[in-house]
């Protein structure tokens, strides 16, 4: 077995790999609460048990929880929950470690997105506390080496908490912290007689790269979740969103009813036969006639009637019937909504008791805020909003937006201190996805999500990189870099990842549109576009038709992020799909890179056959299909 865990007289104990390679020695595993503190194989104080479990999953993977039961009589409030705390010894200095939040951590009150390293660091050099980054960041740390394979330690449920990891390197020795934290409440209670239990963690080898223990992970967690991107629309379907390379006057929300129309009559002429979706986004709300740039207007904008939250001068026939003039184009309606609501508006005149409050008397940026989750009639206003645009206008998709913040951010106080944060998060996403019809979708974005798969029980799909925007070429490197790490996380056929959309920005050349086409569709497992459709030109034309018409349900993807530090963007990726197999090389520098192919292949963009040593262009890329394998 290459993954062992068990208790002894010293605590918990657990080796991976031959010999021990990397372990975790004399650990701890305890619950502080009101009544003082619980642990694990310790003294069990009168009325209070705390029960370490332990289950083997397989020979490489081991899961393990505790529970607590109260018979105190009252209510117990629990207020630290550590899952392990003790040291971590690894036999070479070649181990190193990762973590998303070595990349990138987004925190609304550091200046958002916060670029923290690297991908991989040493792990006898790495200090820090991982996994508290407010983007959804996947919740596992991994501790990788080129002889002795990959460790991942995780969760396998995410029903109230996430996992947080701390290092600290003391006298020679790392020192190992696994916890789990929550936001929104000070504790968690616990009625008498009732018993509490842990998240499930997991501790999995594989021989392996973090490619290989990702793909062990999904498998693991697909026995224990359905993800509604599964049998998701998505993973066929054509998206055309209305926000990216739009060049009109007033920006990415300049938007009406006859442009949303003729887009809708162009992609349906373009895409043919494959289900694809106009997604109307920001824009359409009230008092967008006069915007220049996003309005900011979510579920305020249905108060307080809800069939009135659009433009009258934009959509003069309402919304309902822009749904309906979508489909007799041939595609199928969605739109973006949100969360986050303005400071300016009736709903929060009106009701000023509904916002959302922070602690130390801390403020949302103005003029935007969010609602409290925790109350009842907070709750029952969503759902409302959710009703008007599925049932009451007749949408088939959703683009949630700004979302995250509710949840996410530790500042957060919810006014009612019976659920935590994960706990409001998931019961929100049910409340949305309860209104999406079978054959529609959920799209969750901003924050974007960092890999977090739980959101998959109700979000068929996720923005993985920042808007591309206008397409200029350092938009491209942003959403290129951000995808490069982001993808690792998503397999085809669970959370699906959506790189955002793709099309023709005339601020660059030819092969730079094809070299974000490329990265869009190898790196993710959802096919968005973008643009005035009714005025393509040929070139522009040609490139959404060979993109559109490559897009096929994504089943595991890799790219060269690995092995290697600093290699961001990867210049190497491949994706399984159901069409065909995938290949790209892509150079993101401004002076030609040489390539060596075994084997004759045929580019897909310009159809040209290419062989041996060969040199790729400046910002260009050469896409190739192979047949499935199998085949």
């Amino acid at each position: 077995m290459n993954c062992e865990m068990f208790f002894d007289e010293n605590g918990i104990q657990a080796q991976f790999g031959k010999a021990g390679a990397l372990r975790l020695v004399c650990g701890k595993s305890r619950i502080e609460t009101s009544r003082g503190n619980c642990v694990a194989g310790g003294l069990e104080q009168p009325e209070l048990s705390l029960q370490y479990h332990q289950r083997r999953l397989s020979g490489d993977a081991v899961e393990f929880w505790n529970t607590l039961q109260n018979g105190s009589g009252r209510t117990l409030q629990i207020r630290k929950i550590t899952m392990f705390d003790g040291l971590l010894e690894a036999s070479s200095a070649a181990w190193n470690v990762f973590h998303g939040e070595l990349f990138k951590r987004e925190a609304y009150f550091g200046g958002y997105s916060l670029f923290t390293g690297d991908t991989l660091q040493p792990l006898k050099k790495t200090e820090g506390r991982f996994g508290l980054s407010e983007d959804l960041v996947f919740p596992g740390i991994f501790f990788t080496h080129p002889d002795h394979g990959t460790v991942l330690m995780s969760v396998l449920s995410q029903d109230r908490c996430k996992p947080v990891w701390e290092l600290k390197q003391r006298a020679g020795q790392i020192g190992f912290q696994a916890s789990e934290s929550w936001l929104g409440i000070p504790s968690i209670p616990l009625p008498d007689g009732n018993t509490f239990s842990s998240e499930r963690w997991l501790l999995l080898h594989t021989k392996g790269d973090i490619h290989e223990a990702m793909a062990e992970y999904h498998k693991l967690l697909g026995r224990r979740m359905e993800f509604a991107g599964k049998n998701s629309i998505l993973r066929e379907a054509i998206l055309w969103g209305s926000w990216n390379y739009n060049i009109r006057p007033r920006g990415h929300c300049d938007i009406d009813h006859d442009y949303i129309v003729s887009n809708a009559a162009a992609l349906h002429k373009l895409t043919g036969d494959k289900p694809a979706f106009i997604m109307i986004d920001d824009g359409y709300q009230r008092n967008c006639s006069s915007a220049r740039t996003t309005s900011f207007h979510g579920l305020d904008n249905f108060y307080p009637r809800p069939d009135a939250g659009f433009d009258p001068q934009l959509f003069p026939q309402g919304m309902r019937a822009l749904a309906a003039d979508i489909r007799k184009a041939g595609v199928r309606p969605a739109i973006w909504s949100s969360s986050i609501i303005r400071t300016d508006t009736e709903l929060a005149r009106q009701h000023p008791d509904w916002l959302l409050k922070l602690s130390d008397k801390k403020q949302f940026i103005k003029p935007t805020a969010w609602l409290d989750y925790s109350l009842p009639e907070v709750r029952e206003h969503t759902r409302l909003c959710w009703q008007t645009i599925f049932r009451d206008w007749d949408y088939d998709g959703l683009k949630l937006d700004f979302w995250t913040e509710m949840f996410e951010v530790p500042d957060i106080q919810f006014q009612n201190r019976t659920h935590t944060a994960i706990e409001l998060r998931n019961q929100f996403l049910s409340d949305v996805a309860e209104f999406v019809p079978e054959s529609g979708y959920l799209l969750t974005c901003c924050n974007t999500n960092a890999g977090n798969p739980f959101v998959g029980r109700w979000s068929h799909g996720a923005r993985t990189s920042i808007d591309i925007g206008n397409g200029t070429w350092s938009e491209v490197m942003r959403s290129a870099q951000w995808q490069t790490v982001a993808s690792l996380f998503y397999q085809g056929d669970a959370h699906l990842c959506d790189a955002d959309s793709f099309g023709w920005a005339k601020n660059i050349s030819r092969q730079e549109n094809e070299t974000w086409a490329t990265l869009a569709l190898i790196g993710g497992s959802i096919c968005e576009i973008g643009g005035d459709l009714t005025s393509l030109s040929p070139e522009a034309e040609q490139l959404l038709r060979t993109g559109t018409a490559l897009f096929a349900p994504r089943l595991k993807g890799w790219n060269s992020m690995f092995p290697g530090l600093g290699n961001l963007p990867a210049g190497h990726w491949r994706m399984e799909s159901e069409k065909g197999d995938l290949e790209a090389w892509i150079n993101w520098q401004s002076f030609p890179k040489a390539l060596t192919l075994k084997k004759p292949v045929r580019n897909l963009w310009s159809g040209e056959t290419i062989s041996g040593n060969y040199l790729l262009p400046a910002h260009a890329s050469l896409l190739v299909c192979h047949a499935p394998k199998g085949k």
